[in-house]
This record gives structure tokens, C-alpha cells and sequence, in this order.
């Protein structure tokens, strides 16, 4: 490989570090036991896989939309999954990792349903993007299962929030971008899961 070429790539690297999550450790695996269960209690849950060891040099940057500010929920390494409590109604996430433009997925959730989604990337000659993938109710928990059996069980720790408030600029920068995109995609083509598709 000649030295321009690494050259570039290494730029690639450098740039696309910014403010999305290197391998590191920044999520703790589930305590022994702990299972995903029908939501109680009046609400809802999803459940994020990351199934495949595609790109597994970084973390896949999960995010629930408040009130137009970006908060961390997961950063998913290869083969993990998350769950995330949330009240009933519509919910707003994104998802990013280094050198991928980020990805928006609105949820309208269903208190005591429990929904699913995996995150797919998608290589380009020119770029790279990630996409939200939900599953609707049109497929199978046999098949859901097929990738949350193969996916650990991860949890928050420390570093997770400090991660985020360190590139707490960068992640607001690539919200701005998905929204903007996401209000110029046709309303057929904006990826959601209604509340019909809760299992």
C-alpha cells in the first residue's frame, strides 16, 4: 500500500474519531440473571441489537432525542444489545459511529410491549451511513430471536455519560445533521416503529 493511500486513511481515522465512540469501555455487561422482561409498571421497552462484527474497530452510538437534546443510552460493541425503559408514547433515537453519517428512528410505544431493532451499516464508494433496521410485526420472534440470542447483555457504567459529555458538542453536530435529513426525506420513507409492532 503506498503512502498516500495510508495517508488518507489515516486522516479518515483522525476526523471520523469525532464524537463518536472508539472500542473502548465504555458499557459494563448486564448483572448475571438479568433477563429482558415484559415492561410493568405502565411502560414500554426497546431493545437495540448490534449482531454482526462489521466495523468493529469502534462502537455503534445509541441516542434518545429529549426535548432536541441527544442523551446516550448504549455504545454498542460487536454482538451486544441494550434495553432501554421508555414511557408510553413517541420517542425519537439516533445512531452513529465513527465516519457514518448518523441515522434517526421514531418510536411510538405502547405501555407493556417491548420493541425491537438492530442497526446495519451500509459501505459505499464514497461514504458510509448506518441505518436503524426494526422489526415490525410482520416478522417473527423466532427470527428476532436468531440475533438477540447471539447479542450479550450490556449495561451503562461510568464511562458511558463521560464519554458523551466529552463529545457532547460533536453529538449535537450530528443530530442537527439527521434531523436536517430527516426533514427532507418523504414521510413514507422515515423509519419508525408504531405501536402495533410492540411484541
Amino acid at each position: 500500500m503506498n503512502k498516500i493511500v495510508l495517508f488518507i486513511l489515516l486522516i479518515v481515522a483522525i476526523v471520523g474519531l469525532s464524537g463518536c465512540a472508539s472500542k473502548e469501555n465504555t458499557m459494563a455487561l448486564a448483572p448475571k440473571g438479568q433477563k429482558i422482561e415484559t415492561p410493568k409498571d405502565g411502560k414500554a421497552q426497546i431493545v437495540f441489537m448490534r449482531p454482526s462484527i462489521l466495523n468493529g474497530a469502534v462502537n455503534f452510538s445509541v441516542f434518545e432525542i429529549i426535548d432536541g437534546e441527544p442523551f446516550v443510552i448504549a455504545t454498542l460493541a460487536p454482538y451486544s444489545k441494550v434495553v432501554h425503559s421508555l414511557e408510553e408514547g413517541t420517542h425519537t433515537f439516533m445512531v452513529n459511529f465513527t465516519g457514518a453519517d448518523s441515522a434517526l428512528m421514531e418510536v411510538t410505544a405502547k405501555a407493556g410491549k417491548i420493541y425491537y431493532s438492530y442497526m446495519a451499516v451500509h459501505a459505499g464508494f464514497f461514504s458510509t451511513s448506518i441505518s436503524f433496521e426494526p422489526y415490525d410485526k410482520s416478522v417473527s420472534m423466532k427470527d428476532i430471536n436468531e440475533y438477540l440470542n447471539s447479542c450479550d447483555l450490556v449495561v451503562m457504567n461510568h464511562k458511558t455519560q463521560q464519554w458523551a459529555t466529552k463529545h457532547q458538542r460533536d453529538i449535537r453536530a450530528n443530530y442537527k445533521e439527521a434531523l436536517e435529513e430527516w426533514n427532507d426525506e418523504d414521510d413514507k420513507d422515515r423509519v419508525r416503529l408504531l405501536a402495533s409492532d410492540g411484541r
